[in-house]
């Protein structure tokens, strides 16, 4: 029998199709590229976010979190964390001592079937909805501060969530005297002889008749819907023909308004025939807390007619859930009872929505809508089941179906990945909107996670709402963590790596949302409660620190255990799987870097009931005096650290003659494995017949 080799050179991902490739491996968990060999590096792990301390503050006492957001702007110099746990929204202020401020208090936790909080920022701000909790927005820079220690969050009302107060008219009282000395609700103002100032017709006799109305500024430059009229104001000019100035009391508008703004009708008596339904602007009051205006400005001097009833509304959707900006307008949906409908902004005014300005997508069987995100020239709407897209200009948006049967309940899953497309995770599966939607006639919407449909398939279809996802460039890398085998929280994580195009599974990381900085490093919530000595919670930065975090020990603050990672090679039949075949041994192509050693388990003809382990072999090349290693080398001994290779160590296995044949290594060592090589015999003995009956 002649001896014979197998070779893979470069190992690829998970792949539970079959039959498998040799370079495919059936597991593939808690690993990352080697950014020098391309292989594989079990060097991985989480950490602290705030390393330096020596115990769980600020998060100690904390529950999960339940939503999590990384705002920054200036390219990073001015940066924010800001996430919910226990139905609390909070600023994570990571400079000087590390601490948290309560932006705002009893918030709805989303159940396990819902989307988290939804955040967005738009200008200045950042919006925040959760289709339960009225829509809000949050000025995180510059941080307001009354005195040296009292926070105070600038949190704002997101749109205008009711009408303007009515204002109040005073009469107009034509004696001077009476008006002086009994007069509690009217004024007397009288001018003569001054054209530019006073209302009313200064003739003898004429009667003068007007009405006003008001609307809030907001500290986004919208404008709120105007208020009702105020009563009728009437007065006959006396026979000393003078003009006169009227009162106005002006509401107090809800926080975040910075002026307001004053309309009036022309004087619409019988004697001046004017149109009474007409205003027009009067005057800016550039605060929110002056309640008295003295409207003495003449209809001669009155500004642009006032907007139209309907081009500013109350906030159209308070329970909406989602939201995207295009085209510089805000896009809201309708919420759960109207979740077919799409509400969109006046441009650059997030908080100004005209009576009109909505979009109806219509049938039903696409189902409700379940999040957007703009791509190219056009927004993308995800339904249930389906994928619409928006374009156009203001106020012609127009929604058009662009995939159907495909769609997704998962919106805190939907990324962009650079050179890859728009990346989702649906109910069946990893898709990726791909090509240029604007220019191209080669866009598509196609599954790329068909590799590791075994494990697309234990997902718990009820809670993928809970799903999360982020892209790092530093790592190169999309991480999706969502529930399976009857979990209600997160508790698998399948990972993309673009350098390689291939999946590997992440286990024992306990994360319930994801985000990263500029940086490219991804933090994440933990999805436990409070924290205990041995566990931790609150945020956590994915890392090559080798650790599932950290632990308190007498005070202080060790690693944690590490991850265990998993590899395990293709089902291989050394290209003929009716042939008889013994191997000798296996061959791990590793990139050397330490004294550790690790085992291997071999399995023949799919059973995996019973395996053979190996000798434990140190990961140093073979027939070589043991390289000078990190933390083990005294430098004044004129010795080096040796540069690390890649080399092949050897395995033997004594397990009999197979069809098929796997290998398999488990450990919680640092180890790269670039690919691996099986030396083998052929006997010649075949297989001649099928399983006989009894």
């Amino acid at each position: 029998m002649q001896n014979k080799q197998q070779i893979i050179n470069a190992l690829g991902g998970i792949n539970e199709l079959q039959p498998q490739m040799p370079d495919h491996l059936t597991e593939l968990v808690n690993w990352h590229t080697d950014d020098i060999t391309g292989g594989w590096s079990s060097k991985l792990g989480y950490e602290m976010f705030f390393p330096y301390r020596n115990d769980w503050t600020p998060f100690a006492s904390m529950a999960k979190v339940d939503s999590l957001f990384y705002f920054n702007r200036h390219q990073g110099a001015q940066d924010s964390i800001i996430f919910e746990a226990g139905g609390v929204l909070y600023h994570l202020f990571e400079h000087g001592i590390a601490s948290k401020q309560s932006l705002d208090t009893d918030r709805t936790i989303p159940g396990t079937i819902e989307p988290s909080t939804q955040y967005l920022p738009v200008g200045r701000f950042v919006c925040i909805v959760n289709g339960y909790d009225k829509p809000i927005k949050y000025l995180a820079w510059p941080v307001v501060q009354t005195g040296t220690a009292t926070f105070k969050p600038a949190i704002f009302p997101l749109g205008f969530h009711r009408r303007p107060g009515t204002p109040k008219a005073w009469d107009v009282a034509t004696d001077p005297t009476a008006a002086s000395t009994t007069a509690t609700d009217s004024i007397c103002v009288q001018f003569k002889a001054v054209p530019e100032l006073g209302l009313g017709i200064d003739t003898d006799g004429k009667k003068n008749s007007f009405k006003w109305k008001v609307s809030f500024i907001n500290n986004a430059g919208a404008e709120s819907p105007l208020s009702s009229a105020s009563e009728q104001v009437n007065w006959t000019t006396t026979a000393s023909a003078f003009r006169y100035a009227c009162a106005i009391e002006i509401p107090i508008g809800e926080t975040g308004t910075v002026a307001r703004r004053l309309y009036r009708t022309k004087n619409f008596s019988d004697d001046a025939g004017n149109d009474g339904s007409l205003y027009y602007f009067v005057a800016d009051i550039p605060n929110n807390f002056e309640r008295l205006y003295i409207d003495d400005l003449p209809d001669i001097a009155l500004g642009s007619a006032a907007p139209d009833n309907t081009d500013s509304i109350v906030f159209p959707s308070l329970t909406c859930r989602f939201m995207d900006t295009y085209k510089d307008c805000l896009f809201i949906d309708g919420g759960r009872s109207n979740d077919t409908t799409i509400y969109f902004s006046n441009p650059t005014k997030p908080d100004q929505f005209s009576a009109l300005d909505f979009i109806f997508l219509g049938n039903r069987q696409g189902g409700g809508v379940t999040g957007f995100f703009g791509y190219f020239g056009y927004l993308l709407v995800f339904r249930e089941n389906s994928i619409d897209v928006i374009q156009g200009d203001y106020p012609n948006f127009v929604a058009t179906p662009f995939q159907q049967h495909i769609g997704t309940r998962a919106v805190d899953t939907i990324t962009m990945v650079p050179g890859l497309g728009v990346i989702f995770l649906a109910v069946d599966g990893v898709y990726v909107v791909g090509g240029n939607i604007e220019y191209s006639d080669t866009t598509n919407v196609k599954k790329i996670s068909h590799v590791i449909q075994d494990t697309i398939s234990r997902m718990n279809v009820t809670n993928i709402a809970q799903a999360t996802a982020i892209y790092s460039e530093k790592h190169r890398e999309w991480h999706c963590y969502f529930c399976v085998d009857g979990s209600s929280i997160n508790n698998l994580g399948i990972v993309y790596h673009t350098d390689k195009g291939v999946w590997s599974v992440r286990e024992n990381f306990p994360v319930n949302n994801l985000v990263k900085n500029p940086d490219g490093d991804i933090i994440f919530g933990r999805n436990g409660g409070a924290a205990t000595a041995d566990d931790p919670a609150g945020l956590f930065v994915i890392s090559k620190r080798r650790s599932l975090g950290q632990k308190i020990v007498s005070e202080n603050i060790v690693d944690d255990d590490p991850p265990t990672s998993i590899m395990a090679s293709a089902w291989l039949d050394m290209g003929d799987p009716s042939l008889k075949k013994k191997v000798h041994g296996v061959y791990l192509f590793i990139r050397t870097g330490g004294d550790t050693t690790i085992t291997m388990e071999v399995f023949k003809d799919y059973d995996y009931n019973t395996s053979n382990t190996t000798s434990a072999t140190k990961l140093q090349r073979a027939d070589f005096a043991d390289q000078n290693v990190y933390d083990l080398v005294k430098l004044d001994d004129d010795k080096y650290w040796e540069e690390p290779m890649v080399t092949p160590i050897r395995f033997d296995v004594h397990n009999g003659s197979c069809s098929w044949f796997r290998w398999r290594i488990e450990t919680t060592v640092d180890v790269i494995v670039v690919g691996y090589a099986i030396d083998f015999t052929a006997s010649g003995t075949r297989i001649i017949a099928g399983k006989r009956l009894s």
